[in-house]
């Protein structure tokens, strides 16, 4: 497992998940240097990738094409069976790598589906009509 160090190398990673519904959060993450990035395999393309932000530790996102690859980055990251690991992950290496989760530690692995709205049109402009009070929710 290698964790990421320097901006370029958590750059190249965010360039090599592209600008997807599924990918642009955890690339938005790592370019502004709120994630860390483990990477298995020669660089791009790498055989699997986790992003793991300390504000969603137990919620990594997981990409790649090797699910050995990905759930050995996986394994050090939880204290699996103690704690709850909700690992975002692709359809194609959902089955595999649940098999190998529950291969290896025993943890019975459930499965959902995440949705992701996209726009099909350019969004519409939006004026505050006049008169209409303005009112700030605090973050």
């Amino acid at each position: 497992m290698t964790l990421l160090q320097t901006q370029d190398e958590r750059d190249l990673v965010a360039d090599e998940l592209g600008d997807t519904p599924e990918t642009a959060i955890p690339a938005s993450l790592l370019r502004r240097g709120l994630a860390d990035a483990y990477v298995a395999g020669a660089a791009p393309p790498f055989d699997g990738v986790v992003i793991q932000s300390p504000t969603l530790a137990h919620e990594p996102w997981c990409f790649g094409s090797d699910a050995s690859a990905v759930w050995g980055l996986l394994r050090p990251l939880n204290d699996w069976g103690r704690a709850a690991m909700s690992p975002s992950v692709s359809a194609d290496l959902a089955n595999p790598l649940a098999d190998l989760i529950a291969q290896d530690t025993g943890v019975w692995v459930e499965h959902y589906g995440d949705v992701y709205h996209t726009l099909t049109a350019p969004a519409g402009a939006f004026t505050v009509p006049e008169g209409m009070a303005r009112v700030r929710v605090p973050a």
